[in-house]
């Protein structure tokens, strides 16, 4: 029988195998190996990785047409409107719902031959309707109401409990921040600013009493506020 001699390199030496002779085979995986032993089995498989190509052009140089950027005032002052002002203003926008209904009510408009309702026609009429309902609205006064910030019902002449005309809440002009009495109507500052919208304080889970706005614009109790070492207020409450 014919010997089969094959040449391999091992250790760097190389090796005379007889292919017909039996060898025991000892499978090693890379766990088995240590960090040299790794290191040195990638090596000697000559197993390079392809580093990917760069490529670099020049831009043509372009004038960059660059403008002096004023901050407008309408983004940092803040200026509460009148209410003469907000009556030529639309702010009620419909939604799905009010489309459906619509969509119903001119089917019958249709029918009785009259006229279609347009969306126009219908935000205004619903706009009009939340303004009024909201600048006409009276609450009873309950004149054995206490203060909702310090819990006190007594008042004088200098520091009177004046109420929201809107949600109703009792407060001291001193634990409010009110210094006279208003002619007319008197909201607090959460109707003044969120008249429909429930607000909600970042300092307690509690959404009803009297609330003042922070300087990012959330909204926190007075009286939270106060006992609070954590949180200070400013002078113009």
């Amino acid at each position: 029988m014919l010997d089969r001699i094959v040449s391999t390199c091992m250790d760097g030496r190389t090796v005379r195998i007889n292919v017909m002779q039996p060898l025991t085979v000892n499978f090693v995986t890379d766990d088995q190996l240590s960090a040299e032993e790794r290191s040195s089995a990638v090596m000697s498989s000559g197993v390079t990785a392809a580093v990917p190509k760069v490529n670099v052009r020049r831009l043509s140089p372009k004038p960059l047409s660059c403008k002096n950027f004023d901050i407008p005032k309408a983004y940092i002052k803040y200026r509460v409107r009148l209410n003469e002002e907000m009556d030529s203003i639309l702010e009620y926008d419909v939604d799905e719902e009010d489309m459906e209904w619509l969509s119903l009510i001119s089917k019958k408009l249709e029918k009785a031959g009259e006229e279609r309702l347009s969306v126009h026609s219908f935000e205004i009429a619903m706009d009009r309707l939340e303004k009024e309902s909201d600048g006409n609205y009276k609450c009873l006064v309950d004149q054995d109401a206490v203060c909702c910030v310090c819990n006190d019902g007594e008042g004088s002449n200098i520091n009177q409990i004046i109420f929201c005309d809107m949600c109703n809440i009792a407060v001291h002009q001193d634990c409010y921040g009110v210094p006279y009495v208003p002619e007319g109507q008197w909201l607090c500052r959460r109707c003044q600013m969120s008249p429909s919208k429930p607000v909600s304080c970042v300092l307690c889970p509690s959404s009803h009493g009297a609330f003042k706005q922070t300087v990012d614009s959330r909204w926190a109790h007075v009286v939270c506020a106060l006992w609070l070492n954590e949180v200070t207020i400013t002078i113009n409450l």
